[in-house]
Formats: structure tokens, C-alpha cells, sequence
């Protein structure tokens, strides 16, 4: 592994049973220790135009020949940080939490019941732009966040709205919980901790992202059996050779890597 893109790793920290996260908070945890995402962020930075304020939204303009690099990303403004302190938009086909909306200009003109106006949902508002590309809208309050696929609609003038609509071909589940959080944000001007649940296996994948972060710093099998398990177990039942822990750790490395390359995306769908 290349030593710069090794010192960009995340720095490992213990998950504690009361840290909760979300499929797609999960998933960019696994993503973002890819060594070889880091390098495309990384060079990414250097092709992402000024972002500017237009209607109270922040607008990012990728260049053009901008490559998704095949990770199911279509923007991460860094990856050193958990989602919380991140902005990621995800592909539309990757993820089925991002809504369809149509973009209107003139809301006043519209008739339908869920126009939604831009200026009133009370939270950071990012536009992903660039050429060739459908913009995409992130409404986001720290890991809690919501992707709109925007059709139609130039997102130059003020008083602008959305009318999402649910997309058939798509996990249905996810679509529905993704509107309910949507409309429930415009209502209440603040996210819903009830739609964000935590994921419910959660405490699995704690441990394989644990054993992940240290392997990848090259930390020896044991003190990595010691870390997950604790020293008292590891000294009662180790056995280098072979065993249940040792193959209890092997395996979570191996999840972990399989996590971290491509499985990350199968908490997205």
C-alpha cells in the first residue's frame, strides 16, 4: 500500500455499543478505508471547481470528464471523516434511498399537494452540478441526510420547489421510508431520529470494521484478537496455530476487506 495513501486511513477508534449508524452511514465507513478511493478523492480535490450560494443552496460544480472512478460515488469531499463531517452523493441506481423529485421554478403556478419549497427546509442544502450530469440535491444535518435526484429545473433563480415522486422500479420499502423522512423533515424543519434507525446489525459490523482498521495497519493477529475480545479471553483460548479466535479473526478481516471493496454496496440497495 502506498505509504501516503496508508497515512490517509481513517484513524481507528474503538465503536462503542451506543455509536449508532444508519445502512448508508455503514457503508461509506467500509468505503471511505479503500485505499484506492482515498487516492481518488484525493485527486478529485484538485478537479472540483469553487463551490457558490445560489437561493440559500451550496452549489458544487464538478469539471467536465469528471470520473465516478467505479465506486458508486458520484462526489466525497473527503474521506478522512466519518459522514457526519462529509458530503457524499451516491449513484441513483446504487442507493435506494434517493428520491426522484421534478424541479419547478414557478411553485405558486402548481396544484399538487407535495410541492415542497426549497427555502423552507431548515437544514444544509448542497447542489452537485457539472456537465452532462443530472444535479442532485442533498439536504443533510450531520450523518442524517437525504439525496434528490432532481429532474428538469436550472436551480439559477430563487423560490424554486421540488415534487418528489416514487420511483416503481425500485426497492419500494426504502422509497417510501426515504419520502416519509423527506416530508417529515419539511413539516417539522428537523430530521426524524425515528426514520434514521440504526442499523440492526450493527454490532457485527463493528467488529469487522474494527479488525479491518487493524489490519490494514498491519497490527499483528493476536493484538488484533486482544482488541475485539479482550486480553483475558485472547490469554485463556489463543492459539496461533488455529481456533476459534483466530478464525473468528480471520474471518472478520476477510469481511471487513470484502466490505471495503465492494460489499459496502449491498447496504445501500
Amino acid at each position: 500500500m502506498d505509504r501516503a495513501v496508508q497515512q490517509a486511513l481513517p484513524k481507528h477508534t474503538p465503536l462503542t455499543d451506543g455509536e449508532a449508524r444508519t445502512s448508508a452511514g455503514w457503508a461509506f465507513e467500509f468505503l471511505r478505508r479503500n485505499p484506492e478511493f482515498i487516492s481518488a478523492v484525493e485527486s478529485r480535490e484538485k478537479r472540483t471547481l469553487p463551490s457558490k450560494a445560489v437561493g440559500g443552496v451550496a452549489v458544487v460544480a464538478v469539471g467536465e470528464g469528471e470520473s465516478r472512478e467505479g465506486f458508486g460515488v458520484l462526489f466525497c469531499d473527503r474521506c478522512d471523516r466519518p459522514i457526519d463531517n462529509t458530503i457524499v452523493f451516491w449513484e441513483r441506481d446504487l442507493s435506494a434511498d434517493i428520491i426522484d423529485a421534478r424541479i419547478v421554478n414557478s411553485p405558486a403556478d402548481e396544484t399538487e399537494d407535495n410541492v415542497l419549497k426549497l427555502e423552507k427546509f431548515k437544514c444544509d442544502k448542497i447542489l452537485l452540478t457539472g456537465p452532462g450530469r443530472t444535479p442532485q440535491l442533498l439536504l443533510k444535518a450531520g450523518s442524517k441526510q437525504i439525496q434528490i435526484n432532481c429532474i428538469g429545473g436550472d436551480f439559477v433563480s430563487v423560490g424554486q420547489a421540488i415534487i418528489p415522486q416514487i420511483a416503481p422500479d425500485r426497492n419500494i420499502e426504502r422509497q417510501l421510508l426515504a419520502m416519509r423522512r423527506l416530508f417529515h423533515l419539511y413539516s417539522e424543519r428537523e430530521f426524524a431520529e425515528t426514520l434514521f434507525k440504526p442499523d440492526a446489525k450493527g454490532a457485527r459490523l463493528g467488529e469487522v470494521l474494527n479488525a479491518l482498521d487493524l489490519w490494514l495497519r498491519q497490527t499483528p493477529m493476536r493484538d488484533i484478537a486482544v482488541a475485539l475480545y479482550g486480553e483475558q479471553l485472547v490469554d485463556d483460548d489463543w492459539a496461533p496455530e488455529g481456533g476459534y479466535l483466530i478464525d473468528r479473526v480471520r474471518r472478520s478481516i476477510r469481511r471487513g476487506r470484502f466490505m471495503m471493496e465492494k460489499g459496502y454496496r449491498q447496504l445501500l440497495g
